[in-house]
C-alpha cells in the first residue's frame, strides 16, 4: 500500500477539496466521498470521478451502441412512475343455468 501512496494521496486530497466548503473549512463529511472497487482493475487504474457513476448497464458497443454520452439528461426518480398492478384474484362459481343467464345479462 505504501508503494502506491504517490498515486493515491493526490487523489484523496483532491476528493476532499472537491467537497469542502472553503468558508467553513473545519469539518468534512467523508460520507460524501465514495470509493468504488472494480474487479479486474489495478491500483494504477484509479481515477477521481466528479459526479455520479452508473455501472449497472453497459452500452452495446458491439451492435453499434454509443461508447460515450455527453450532455446527457438524467432523471433520478425515487417513486414509481407507473401505477402498480393489483394483486386481486377473482373467481366466480356458477351452480345452475339461471345464475349463468343472470351473469350474462349483467
Amino acid at each position: 500500500m505504501s508503494s502506491n501512496c504517490e498515486l493515491l494521496a493526490p487523489i484523496c486530497v483532491d476528493a476532499v477539496l472537491k467537497i469542502i466548503d472553503p468558508l467553513t473549512a473545519t469539518n468534512v463529511d467523508l460520507k460524501n466521498i465514495r470509493i468504488v472497487k472494480k474487479l479486474g482493475g489495478t491500483i494504477d487504474d484509479t481515477t477521481l470521478v466528479e459526479g455520479i457513476v452508473f455501472d449497472k448497464c453497459k452500452p452495446s458497443t458491439v451492435s453499434g451502441g454509443p461508447t460515450k454520452i455527453t450532455k446527457a439528461k438524467i432523471a433520478v426518480v425515487q417513486f414509481q412512475i407507473s401505477t402498480p398492478k393489483t394483486d386481486i384474484e377473482n373467481s366466480v362459481i356458477v351452480k345452475d343455468y339461471q345464475a349463468m343467464d343472470r351473469i350474462m345479462k349483467e
